[in-house]
């Protein structure tokens, strides 16, 4: 393929605007001086001249990147190859961490040569990556400065090339979503504060695993003083390319001794994914690991269900024999690192926690000093948690401590004594309906924090006054048809997907309904990379109305966007110049652009009115607002939409608080009265 050609991504990154942005330039095919047309695909994705780009945003004056000509020879190492090519993506990952660590880059091949003996003389971590580009390391540096202008940091750039990742050396254990890295990395956490450590050391003994850190950065304001300590040669790519991501983030790295679980820092929590290529193999590994586990230590062991949690039986024909079915040698070494008296918790996790593999189910192992008795918690969670499953977390933590100090509430599982655990020869984590745990911490303090936010006042923080006019004038009403036809609303079809499209923690959430705006973060949907395959394919921006008509008409405001919405389901999305039509009008480069009439939630409100009268969309009313009550319209509506938000927010906090004070009743942990306050 020519080198010149650009995808509509990286139109979005040389214009230095949003994604969305570029699909709605390429849309506008009626306008002077339509988006150029793609020249070539490759893989259903389509790709553009980048010559005749960045003519076109010379001409059209849109973007925000006045350098956009200056920067275009950067795109010889667009993401396609950046992401493939395993020598510029470790090349690129080092120019960026380079950023990080000293800000601009020089322009001078030389300079930025001197800058990396600089920064890492003992080649630890970037230098050679950035001298094996060779001819190649002026442009890729600017390809990099050029990520870094179109984000907030170094960082972002970082992290997306690590996520976007295709070389042919990328680990084979692949990635992880979103809410299992927070969840371990939580878990980590939890573990390190139930041990009092105050300089936690998280010790990954395999580099790959740093996927399960992906979340650390936001620790590091709470946890200052906590570091990771990482193992691997300095010829190890996987472990330069984690001292690179944590230099990028500023965390404090070291180097372990050994890769299995030797010779730890004091206040270690070790972390570990095991891949299950070889189950018996990672379960000789976790058996040793649980025989060195001592009390100034923790570990977070995550790896299939089946291996941690499943039965381990021999497979055999005919009647078993008396003494039962005898373990496989993998089951054997899991029983003897459970007669290690170590494992304080087993929680088997939901499905799709694994974007290659959503099917699979995943466990994870807590490993800490017994407390008389010696009990684990296990627990099967089969429904779906999202990006915080801060209840999980809580359980967890809470089989860390002694029996007096845990937590009194309902939860997924149950403790279990050790004897019964090791001579368990089946699902270790089989689920219990009437599982509890007795316990008294946690539930005081749910209610020190509802009771307070139930109870006051909901505050408005704005006062609305409304003022008549002495010469009112009539009220435009026009149905949403015609709204439609003169270009007031742009009606965008549903998406037809097949379930099959979908994986159960996507990268964009697809709607088919929309009553599931409610619960969004819990929607499947699409991966960035199908989402990239389907040009076709619109995202919705805030203010967007989305509705649909079959059984009980409904429409409702999606006040965030970053969906697709699906067939049956509809998009409506009010008229709204952008800045760049304003300003071309202004300078007089176009003609003046259609004003704006409506306001998506004054109109969202109407149209929830209309929809119970009628199943004919096209004939439901709407007002059309004078151009200059748009303004005023606007900050009412947001006012009212923050007054509705409180009080579903104080609604919501009132069904917590009943269910709270239903268990905290039940176990005797407190006693309430009502005092009822006069007007």
């Amino acid at each position: 393929m020519v080198e010149d050609l650009v995808s509509l991504a990286d139109v979005a990154l040389l214009a230095q605007v949003g994604r969305p942005v570029v699909t709605n330039w390429r849309m506008r095919r009626a306008q002077r001086d339509p988006f150029p047309e793609p020249v070539g695909r490759e893989g259903g994705q389509e790709f553009f001249s980048c010559a005749d780009v960045v003519a076109w945003l010379t001409r059209t004056g849109l973007g925000r990147n006045p350098r956009a000509a200056e920067d275009a020879v950067a795109f010889q190492f667009s993401g396609r190859r950046v992401l493939t090519d395993a020598g510029l993506f470790h090349g690129l990952s080092a120019l960026l961490c380079l950023e990080a660590l000293t800000g601009p880059l020089p322009g001078d091949p030389d300079d930025l040569l001197d800058l990396a003996d600089e920064r890492d003389p003992d080649d630890e971590f970037l230098r050679r990556e950035v001298e094996a580009l060779g001819d190649d390391l002026g442009r890729l540096s600017a390809y990099a400065s050029l990520l870094v202008r179109g984000a907030m940091d170094a960082a972002e750039p970082f992290d997306a090339l690590l996520r976007s990742r295709r070389t042919p050396d990328a680990p084979g254990s692949g990635p992880v979503a979103a809410a299992f890295a927070d969840l371990v990395l939580d878990v980590a956490m939890s573990a390190a504060d139930e041990a009092g450590f105050e300089a936690p050391v998280l010790c990954l003994p395999r580099a790959r695993d740093l996927v399960l850190l992906a979340n650390l950065p936001d620790w590091l304001e709470e946890r200052p003083h906590a570091t990771v300590a990482l193992f691997g040669e300095a010829s190890d790519r996987e472990a330069r390319l984690a001292r690179r991501w944590l230099a990028t983030h500023g965390v404090r790295v070291s180097t372990l001794e050994a890769g299995d679980g030797t010779g730890l820092p004091n206040e270690a929590v070790l972390v570990v994914r095991l891949d299950d290529d070889d189950r018996e193999a990672d379960l000789v590994w976790l058996n040793e690991l649980t025989l060195q586990c001592s009390a100034s230590m923790r570990a977070v062991v995550v790896g299939a269900a089946s291996a941690l949690t499943g039965p381990l039986r021999v497979v055999r024909r005919g009647r078993p024999p008396a003494s039962g079915v005898p373990l496989t040698p993998a089951g054997e070494e899991r029983r003897q690192a459970l007669q290690s008296g170590f494992t304080r918790a087993i929680v088997r996790l939901p499905a799709g926690l694994l974007p290659t593999n959503p099917a699979l189910r995943t466990a994870i192992w807590v490993l800490g000093p017994a407390h008389d008795p010696a009990e684990t918690y296990c627990a099967d969670v089969s429904a779906p948690f999202t990006q915080n499953p801060s209840a999980l977390v809580d359980d967890i933590a809470a089989a860390l401590v002694g029996r007096p100090e845990r937590r009194g509430h309902a939860a997924p599982g149950r403790f279990v004594r050790q004897a019964e655990l090791v001579m368990a020869d089946g699902d270790l984590v089989s689920p219990h309906l009437d599982a509890r745990m007795k316990a008294t911490r946690g539930l005081p303090r749910l209610l020190d924090d509802l009771v307070p936010a139930v109870s006051r006042p909901v505050s408005n923080g704005w006062a609305l006054t409304v003022v008549p006019n002495e010469s009112p004038g009539l009220v435009q009403r026009i149905t949403l048809g015609e709204a439609v036809v003169l270009g007031h609303v742009t009606l965008i079809r549903g998406a037809s997907l097949s379930d099959s499209d979908l994986v159960p923690t996507p990268d964009v959430g697809v709607l088919r309904d929309p009553r599931e705006l409610r619960s969004r973060d819990h929607l499947a949907g699409l991966t960035f990379r199908a989402l990239g395959a389907h040009e076709h394919l619109r995202v919705t921006e805030p203010g967007d109305l989305i509705f649909a008509t079959r059984g009980t008409p409904i429409v409702l405001l999606d006040d965030r966007g970053g969906l697709v919405v699906a067939a049956p389901s509809r998009v409506l999305r009010c008229h709204i110049p952008t800045e760049a039509q304003v300003r071309a009008h202004a300078e007089g480069r176009a003609d003046e652009p259609k004003p704006q009439r409506l306001v998506p939630a004054l109109m969202a409100a109407e149209l929830a009115l209309a929809s119970g009268q009628s199943h004919d969309w096209r004939r439901w009313p709407i007002t059309l607002l004078p151009p200059g009550a748009i303004r005023e319209a606007s900050e009412a509506a947001a006012a009212l939409a923050e007054r509705q938000r409180l009080l579903e927010d104080a609604l919501g906090a009132t069904h917590d608080l009943m269910s709270t004070l239903a268990s905290a009743l039940g176990a005797g942990l407190c006693s309430v009265t009502v005092e009822r306050k006069s007007a």
